[in-house]
């Protein structure tokens, strides 16, 4: 007799925000979406959906949604409650742009109740919206009832209707005592102690608090890619490997790996070998694709032909004894939209930038992306010699090189 089993699948996990009007630019979402990173356990995946009418200038791995029309305001709020927005198996939490958040994110992204807001801090027993978290698929009479009843504009905002819908909602400060604090009453001379999230309702806003350690926090370099990854990274073997039939799957950070995503998925459950070079592992765990291995290139640590992470991450996986080697988001140049990465890394903004000429294809690219290619060029030959079998993919710099090689060398 066959078996049927229920397995309990985990809740996805969906950090919210909107963004409105020009109150708030994108800076205050990319600023929230860094600090969840930052703070949120690396083995939690999850989603950060922006809900806007204007998503100029919104970090890349943003995910965006369009506010309803002829709402304002707080009021948009309203309509994350929407049959349409989020499913059954999601668990939201939301979070106001005029929040700073300074430590764990486990217990809230552990929550388990169906619905739970910040205790106003200045009415006692009244609701606070800057602050949500509630399972999809749940309270869609929140959005229906506003609707229904024409989308009246009540004293209290959309904190008073939503006291009005759900009673007996749970207050974020009793189930997370010292936690969450309010800049104005609770911390003007500092966070007190145990303080992870920090509302900063009306004036001032995170970026024109006069507090020091406001913006250390705010302006400091808080990137989720400054982030150490989860394990020591790959060096060279103690000695070589002999050669075998496996598969290396090198990604790099261009902007084509948007494109190859399927392909990276597939990589995985073939049980290929993936090395994730400098900062695309975290790309990698985003995109909830696992890797295997990541690699750093240190410049002061030269060797020859190694000029950056995805070269070096080529010459190990050669010497681990891989021969059949796929290289992904490898560009070695800007793509159309100025891009140089997949996603955010500011120390690479500042390069010169020169235009070039390759097999009769126009490039842009900055001296390290020039002195990659040309290493790459070598590096690759030494490598076909070896026996290797190179799968360059894309349409960026390397990629052309690499068929230009290719159909020198009829390989």
């Amino acid at each position: 007799m066959a078996k049927i089993i229920a397995i309990n699948m985990p809740k996805q996990l969906i950090i919210s925000c909107v963004k409105w009007g020009k109150m708030y630019g994108s800076c205050y979402a990319n600023r929230l979406y860094d600090m969840v990173c930052l703070h949120m356990p690396d083995s939690q995946p999850f989603r950060f959906i922006c809900f806007t009418d204007n998503p100029i200038g919104l970090d890349p791995h943003i995910i965006v949604k369009p506010l309803p029309q002829g709402l304002t305001g707080w009021w948009n709020k309203l309509a994350l409650f929407a049959e349409d927005i989020f499913t059954d198996d999601q668990q939201i939490i939301y979070f106001d742009l005029d929040t700073l958040i300074t430590g764990s994110l486990t217990d809230l992204a552990a929550y388990s109740g169906d619905f739970a807001l910040l205790q106003d801090f200045y009415r006692p027993g009244g609701y606070g919206s800057g602050v949500m978290l509630w399972r999809g698929g749940m309270h869609h009479h929140i959005w229906s009832s506003y609707e229904a009843d024409g989308r009246p504009n009540i004293e209290g905002g959309d904190q008073r209707w939503i006291e009005q819908c759900i009673p007996h909602a749970d207050l974020l400060q009793a189930l997370f005592p010292s936690a969450i604090a309010s800049y104005k009453t609770d911390c003007i001379s500092g966070p007190p102690p145990g303080t992870r999230i920090i509302c900063f309702h009306g004036e001032p806003k995170q970026d024109n608090a006069e507090a020091s350690w406001v913006k250390q926090i705010w302006y400091g370099d808080h990137k989720p890619l400054s982030l150490p990854p989860p394990q020591a990274p790959l060096e060279y073997p103690s000695s070589i490997v002999p050669a075998h039939d496996k598969i290396a799957v090198i990604i790099g950070g261009s902007p084509s790996l948007h494109e190859v995503i399927p392909d990276l998925h597939q990589h995985h459950l073939a049980g290929h070998y993936l090395i994730a070079a400098g900062s695309s592992w975290k790309w990698l765990k985003e995109q909830n694709i696992p890797y295997n291995a990541y690699v750093i290139y240190h410049p002061t640590i030269t060797k020859p032909l190694i000029s950056s992470s995805g070269l070096k991450a080529m010459d190990i996986a050669r010497a681990l004894g891989y021969r059949t080697i796929h290289l992904y988001g490898m560009d070695s140049c800007y793509d159309a939209t100025g891009a140089h990465h997949a996603y955010p890394l500011p120390e690479a903004e500042d390069y010169r930038v020169f235009d070039m000429m390759f097999d009769g294809k126009e490039f842009s690219a900055a001296s390290w992306m020039i002195t990659q290619a040309k290493d790459f060029v070598a590096l690759a030959v030494q490598m076909l010699s070896d026996g290797c079998l190179l799968s360059i993919h894309g349409n960026g710099l390397i990629p052309v090189m690499a068929a230009h090689i290719a159909a020198k060398n009829n390989q």
